[in-house]
C-alpha cells in the first residue's frame, strides 16, 4: 500500500516511504522491533542501539545521503525529527501505553535490570517509585510519550518542565506524521493493523521480549502520588487522544478485521 508522507524537504509526496519506528520505553517496543526484523531484509533496516541511542542517531546522521536513503526502516529509541535526515519520503509508527502502567513498568525495569544505566542508584538505595520519579534519573519517566512525540529531550526541556505547548505539538505530530500506530493494550490488533497498512506479506508472529518479570500489580497508592501525577499530566491526555484515533483506524478497516485478529491470536498462541 502506498502511503502519503512528507519528505525531508517538507513537500507532500507519494510512493514507498521509509518507516521510522519510534520505540517508546516500556510500551512493548522490543517485541514489535523483533517483528519488524522478520518483515524486512536486514540490509534495509537500521537499528538504533538501545543504551546509546543518542550516539547511534548521530552515527546515522553522519552517513552519506545515499546510505541514509537506502534504508526502508529506521527503528529504535528516537525523538521526533529524524525524518529530516532521511533524503526520501518517510513517516513514523509507534506504540503508546497507558501512562500510569508505563511508568510503573519503567520503575520495576530499572529496579530489576542490572544493564539499566541507573539501576544501581534505584536498587542500591532502595528507592520507592515516588523517589524514582522525583529523582530525574530517567527522562523517559517525565511525560515521556509527549517528550518523544514532540521531539524535546531533557537538554531542550529540563526534567519536570514539560508544558501544554509540548502536548499540543505531540498531538499535531501524531496526527500528521503517524498514519498508523498502535496501543500496547491492543497489541494483536496493532500487528494486524500494521500488516494491512504496511503490506506485510508474512504473519507477524511474536514472543514477548524485554518483559519486566517480577513486576507486582500496580501500586495504586504510588500511582496517586504527586510525582506520578506530574509525570503523567500531559501523557494522559495524549493517550486519550491516541485511543480515539486508534479506534478510528480500526473502524476504517471494515469487515473481517475482528475475525482476522482472532485467527492471528489463535495461530500465534501455538
Amino acid at each position: 500500500m502506498d502511503l502519503p508522507a512528507v519528505s525531508h524537504n517538507g513537500q507532500r509526496t507519494y510512493g514507498e516511504p521509509a518507516v521510522l519506528f519510534m520505540h517508546l520505553h516500556k510500551t512493548g517496543g522490543t517485541t514489535l522491533s523483533k517483528v519488524i526484523d522478520a518483515m524486512y531484509p536486514p540490509h534495509q533496516v537500521f537499528s538504533i542501539q538501545g543504551r546509546r541511542f543518542r550516539e547511534s542517531i548521530e552515527d546515522f546522521k553522519s552517513f552519506a545521503p545515499s546510505r541514509r536513503s537506502g534504508y526502508k526502516v529506521v527503528k529504535g529509541h528516537m525523538f521526533f525529527g529524524l525524518h529530516r535526515f532521511i533524503p526520501r519520503p518517510s513517516f513514523y509508527i509507534t506504540l503508546l501505553r497507558h501512562p500510569l502502567e508505563r511508568i510503573h513498568s519503567l520503575y520495576y525495569w530499572a529496579l530489576e535490570r542490572p544493564n539499566v544505566p541507573y539501576h544501581k542508584q534505584v536498587a542500591g538505595s532502595g528507592m520507592s517509585m515516588e523517589q524514582f520519579l522525583e529523582s530525574g534519573l530517567a527522562p523517559a519517566a517525565d511525560n515521556g510519550m509527549v517528550r518523544f512525540l514532540s521531539g524535546c529531550d531533557v537538554d531542550t526541556v529540563p526534567y519536570g518542565r514539560c508544558t501544554d505547548d509540548l502536548l499540543d505539538l505531540a498531538k499535531q505530530n501524531l496526527s500528521e506524521w503517524f498514519p498508523v500506530f498502535g496501543l500496547t493494550e491492543f497489541f494483536d490488533e496493532t500487528l494486524i493493523l500494521l500488516k494491512r497498512t504496511l503490506g506485510w506479506e508474512k504473519m507477524p508472529f511474536y514472543l514477548r521480549k524485554n518483559v519486566t518479570e517480577r513486576k507486582p500489580r500496580r501500586n495504586d497508592h504510588a500511582m496517586r502520588s504527586k510525582a506520578a501525577a506530574e509525570c503523567t499530566r500531559l501523557d494522559l491526555p495524549l493517550y486519550e487522544y491516541a485511543r480515539e484515533r486508534f479506534r478510528s483506524l480500526i473502524a476504517a478497516q471494515g469487515g473481517g478485521f475482528p475475525e482476522e485478529v482472532l485467527r492471528f491470536r489463535e495461530l500465534n498462541s501455538r
